[in-house]
């Protein structure tokens, strides 16, 4: 009998973690996490859920136990290390709590949390400039979007699942021919959630390959470069290829063919999708065909004669899927049509290698079909181990000139110039609680921080900064801003790059007026 088979009280790990993490009362709750843990203590989502568990009631001696026994790539999540920080904080180590809030400003410079809780940290030491620094930079940044109780409750569940079965991972005798299975990657940036599913993606698909499941041979592709964005992953089979569009989110997803999609979490809350899934599937399904049928024609002219030119042609027939994380609920009605349904799907952890089993374009991909495709598209093969370790590609800083602060996490990073500029004003200290940050500043730090991002092309940020310009800009700006902020979600949806001379030139405008208000 396996551990998690084991049973006290008549329940198992499983069934104690669920009915700890709906119960209100947190010492039953406790309890339930104890009878947990003591079936299952390799669980590393349950020494988190724990861990909060003792935090909730400020007893943060236990809380460290706990979060200190975290391992795996949970131990390197942010939230993870901020409440790991957190315990340090209240435990008065103060040094070991800075480098926690370090370490995720190293992975994520605008996480607000971690900004926020330094700033906590260097008031209780007397360093109130340092302080107020943080304070601001907290402020000035959004409210995170990432639902962390689900995703450690993901966590938890999934970590239940690989107590049950064989873990699923690459291994040297994974396949009887590791030229069966590879992995590539281009050199765009990639958010921690996103490899997180791609680390799983890895995980699933090479599992499924060992176990009979899945006919290699099978290259996966990340980050592939096409004509309008990025395509986050591309799964080559020999059977024809599946474009996979990864979405950190978790819950019950609403959205369609056109309008907003979102997610409402587990925690009651719902958060928009920072783009349409369907126009993004369907948008880089004809970009990568574009590329596909050069690259066709080059290197395997055969297939495209096998299976036809132009629209008759098979190579069309490209799935392009919505890949949410495990848990997560779609209904596809919500898409018209059954053409469009033979094409696209929202899907997760749980139903991936299935839908992979029945995909069927009529060709054959040879594997030196794939070796060419991964040349064309300029892509680095990585071993099963670099992946691990060396595949994530950190989020690209705004710039490489970023001012540091003595003993305080690193200044996020924006041209010279800028952040010149937008620093001037930082002379002031502060008090406990106290926002020093006036409504014109930060409209002014904001407007300067979108040109900022629209000279780099990240229209993601620049997005997201206009939605707190709004909140911030006088009122006979505000308009321009809500224009701005407009036009530049309708970029994102569509999955365009570009910025067009009327988008900065609006933003310039805009940083005139609020100068000069």
């Amino acid at each position: 009998m396996t551990m998690t088979q084991k049973r006290i009280s008549g329940l198992t790990a499983e069934e104690w973690f669920e009915r700890g993490y709906d119960m209100p009362v947190p010492e039953v709750q406790r309890e339930c996490y104890e009878n947990a843990l003591a079936l299952a203590p390799d669980n590393p989502g349950l020494w988190e859920a724990m861990g909060l568990a003792w935090s909730e009631v400020e007893e943060f001696e236990e809380a460290f136990a706990c979060l200190d026994k975290v391992s795996g790539p949970l131990s390197t999540h942010p939230d993870h290390l901020c409440n790991l920080g957190y315990a340090y904080f209240r435990l008065k180590k103060y040094d070991d709590a800075l480098d926690c809030y370090k370490r995720v400003i190293r992975q994520e410079k605008q996480h607000r949390r971690a900004w926020e809780l330094s700033g906590e940290l260097l008031f209780e030491r007397g360093r109130e400039y340092d302080a107020s620094r943080c304070f601001r930079k907290a402020k000035k940044f959004p409210e995170p979007e990432n639902d962390f109780l689900g995703e450690l409750y993901a966590v938890v569940i999934k970590g239940f699942e690989h107590a049950r079965h064989r873990p699923a991972v690459l291994s040297d005798d994974s396949l009887g021919n590791e030229e069966d299975f590879k992995i590539f990657f281009g050199e765009a940036g990639t958010y921690w959630g996103e490899h997180e599913q791609m680390k799983e993606i890895v995980s699933l698909l090479s599992s499924a390959l060992h176990d009979g499941v899945l006919e290699p041979p099978l290259y996966l592709f990340f980050n592939v470069r096409v004509a309008n964005g990025e395509i986050d992953c591309l799964v080559l089979m020999k059977h024809g290829p599946v474009i996979l569009e990864l979405k950190n989110y978790l819950g019950e997803i609403t959205g369609s063919e056109n309008g907003d999609w979102t997610v409402h979490t587990r925690t009651g809350t719902t958060v928009r999708v920072t783009s349409n899934v369907f126009r993004q599937c369907n948008k880089h399904r004809f970009d990568f065909y574009t590329k596909y049928v050069q690259i066709a024609r080059e290197h395997f002219p055969a297939i495209i004669e096998h299976t036809g030119r132009g629209c008759y042609s098979n190579l069309i027939r490209i799935q392009s899927w919505g890949y949410f994380r495990q848990g997560s609920r779609y209904d596809l009605n919500q898409i018209a049509g059954e053409k469009v349904r033979a094409w696209f799907a929202v899907i997760t952890a749980d139903d991936l290698v299935e839908r992979l089993k029945y995909v069927n374009a009529g060709y054959t991909l040879l594997k030196a079909d794939m070796e060419a495709m991964a040349r064309a598209l300029s892509l680095t093969e990585l071993s099963p181990e670099e992946y691990g370790w060396c595949g994530i590609r950190k989020e690209k800083a705004l710039s490489d000139s970023a001012g540091r602060g003595v003993g305080i996490p690193s200044e996020v990073a924006v041209p010279g110039g800028v952040q010149d500029s937008c620093l001037g004003y930082e002379t002031a200290s502060t008090t406990k609680g106290t926002d020093l940050l006036r409504s014109r500043d930060s409209a002014y730090y904001c407007t300067n921080l979108i040109i900022a991002c629209l000279e780099l092309h990240d229209l993601k940020k620049a997005y997201k900064y206009s939605g707190d310009l709004i909140r911030y800009s006088p009122e006979e700006v505000r308009q321009d801003v809500i224009d701005l902020h407009t036009q530049l979600g309708c970029r994102l949806e569509g999955g365009l790059s570009e910025v067009p001379e009327e988008l900065a030139a609006k933003a310039d405008l805009i940083l005139h007026m609020i100068a000069g208000s």
